[in-house]
């Protein structure tokens, strides 16, 4: 197959391994400093792309060009439609190829899908490590609005199934509890009051929406995806090939091969077992999973460097702090001079020991 191709593929395949094994290399510690600086590195992305969000249009188009950063780097023409204004991204807008509806959220995230999942993914990063209530807001005001608007249905799940489990099992303080429920009623009564997010979620129950009838056609689409053991589908998978798969499984099995493609998904699920011990939480870890595993069955984002890599690096490093049982670093240091103390002591009384 093409080399830039295959390279891209490989990329993709390699990008969540990647984060699982890195967040589950972290101490505490270091988890916890790196979720304290990536979501305040999303909050002010989701600041920018607010701000982006209420300019006109063509600011878009003409002052940032993001048509020309679509046909340059995502290389899927199907995906670009002409228009007056420039071409643009089909789900930059609610209603799929309609530059008449409204625009979801996008911002410096490139696009409004990884636009939902990476902020959805900072906004438990923040809830995890900010001990602030002040600072703690002041990350998640930017981050709720900015996941509103980015009208990512998976995004909205995964935040919604974890903060619900981690308010029914997690001991939490007052205020804690507090701020959670109130962040879920505010965030209804936003869906409720803003017109295009309740019409937006009346036509997804109602099974009416461009974007869930196209997710209905993939999964009929893929008694026609040419599998094979050896993975022949590798260079013309996906698009390239003309089948638009959304679906993480047959994506996978398609590029690999069935054989290559049950032992990555092996390889990928032992990952998972393995952090599942770094969140002490079994309620908000089975949470966390099977939000993310929804979102692999229509949408390819956990492939993607933008989106899949902080929702995997989330999963590999886990919330320590959400569980009950959670170790302390302040008696971490303690406990260790203890044990050195105590080790000396037994040296001193002991000469064989110490000379040892």
């Amino acid at each position: 197959g093409d080399p830039q191709t295959v390279l891209r593929v490989a990329r993709g395949l390699v990008l969540p391994i990647l984060a699982l094994v890195t967040g589950l290399a972290l101490s505490l510690t270091e988890r916890r400093q790196a979720f304290a600086a990536s979501a305040g590195v999303i909050a002010v992305g989701a600041a920018m792309a607010l701000l982006e969000w209420v300019l006109p249009i063509e600011f878009l188009t003409q002052t940032l060009q993001v048509g020309e950063y679509w046909r340059a780097v995502k290389e899927v023409p199907q995906f670009l439609i002409p228009h007056p204004i420039g071409a643009l991204p089909g789900n930059t807008f609610v209603d799929a190829w309609n530059p008449e509806s409204t625009r979801r959220l996008a911002g410096p995230f490139g696009d409004a899908l990884s636009a939902g999942y990476t902020i959805a993914a900072g906004i438990l990063m923040a809830i995890g490590s900010v001990r602030s209530p002040w600072r703690l807001a002041v990350l998640l005001l930017p981050m709720a609005a900015g996941l509103l608007l980015t009208f990512t249905r998976s995004g909205w799940i995964i935040v919604a199934l974890v903060l619900a489990s981690l308010a029914l099992t997690a001991p939490l303080s007052r205020w804690q509890r507090g701020a959670l429920l109130a962040g879920g009623a505010a965030a209804g009564v936003a869906m409720l009051l803003v017109g295009p997010v309740h019409d937006y979620i009346m036509r997804i129950v109602s099974g009416g929406h461009s974007s869930t009838l196209a997710h209905l056609e993939y999964l009929d689409d893929l008694n026609e995806i040419p599998f094979s053991l050896d993975g022949s589908g590798f260079a013309n998978a996906g698009a390239l090939a003309g089948f638009s798969t959304e679906n993480i499984f047959a994506t996978t099995l398609l590029q690999l091969g069935i054989g290559l493609g049950l032992l990555y998904w092996v390889a990928t699920a032992a990952l998972i077992i393995r952090a599942r011990t770094r969140w002490q939480n079994l309620a908000v870890w089975s949470a966390y999973l099977l939000a993310i595993a929804v979102s692999w069955m229509v949408s390819e984002q956990w492939l993607t460097f933008n989106a899949g890599w902080p929702m995997a690096f989330l999963l590999g490093a886990g919330v320590v702090c959400w569980g009950p049982g959670s170790p302390r670093e302040s008696v971490r240091p303690n406990a260790q001079s203890v044990d050195l103390t105590a080790s000396a002591a037994r040296s001193a009384s002991n000469p064989d020991t110490a000379e040892s």
